[in-house]
């Protein structure tokens, strides 16, 4: 619900759900933006689910299913809100409150996903097929993807492989970079100064 369309929605109203649609729509390539719908079980989500339906299926967008995944397992929510506190520097009566009052942020089976959204035609196919399009991207994410910056002809293996000449030191001598910086700390805490 923190999605811009979403919050258009709330916050405007209905009418705003097609045009925001559409907004988004022509930003991405044909078939890359998909109207995501969530159940939490929060009292606004299934209004909010009927509008984004009655307008994807106006603007023949494509649905998916998607669900928060904040903790595990339904039990370990209350550990979750516990959590909070500790980052909010709050106690739990403080806490309790302010919380939404919902557990269902957990890692949703298939059978779960599909009993709430099984009615909804493409959702759970989309929801597959975006995932195997994220793994795929996240797979060549790991390869590194570093310019290649060509090194000029005229230097030398020893000055492209982070080695330095020091000023002072035996003529031809190398050393790391690192040692160098350190070497000239150590002379200045000394109270000498290399020439």
């Amino acid at each position: 619900m923190a999605g811009v369309v979403a919050q258009r929605i709330l916050e405007n109203g209905v009418e705003r759900a097609e045009p925001t649609l559409a907004e988004f729509r022509d930003r991405f390539e044909p078939g890359h933006f998909f109207v995501e719908l969530q159940d939490h079980g929060f009292p606004e989500q299934p209004v909010l689910t009927d509008i984004l339906l009655k307008a994807a299926g106006r603007l023949e967008l494509p649905v998916v299913a998607s669900n928060d995944v904040h903790f595990m397992t339904k039990d370990d929510g209350i550990a979750q809100l516990y959590l909070e506190c500790v980052g909010k520097g709050r106690t739990f009566v403080e806490e309790q409150p302010l919380h939404h009052n919902s557990f269902e942020m957990y890692l949703k089976t298939p059978d779960e996903m599909a009993a709430l959204f099984g009615g909804v035609p493409g959702a759970l196919e989309k929801h597959a097929a975006y995932h195997r399009d994220v793994r795929g991207a996240e797979a060549r994410a790991r390869k590194p993807m570093l310019p290649q910056f060509p090194v000029p002809t005229a230097t030398t293996r020893t000055a492209t492989s982070g080695t330095c000449r020091v000023k002072g030191w035996k003529s031809g001598s190398r050393i790391s970079a690192r040692s160098a910086r350190r070497s000239r700390k150590s002379s200045t805490a000394n109270g000498s100064k290399s020439s």
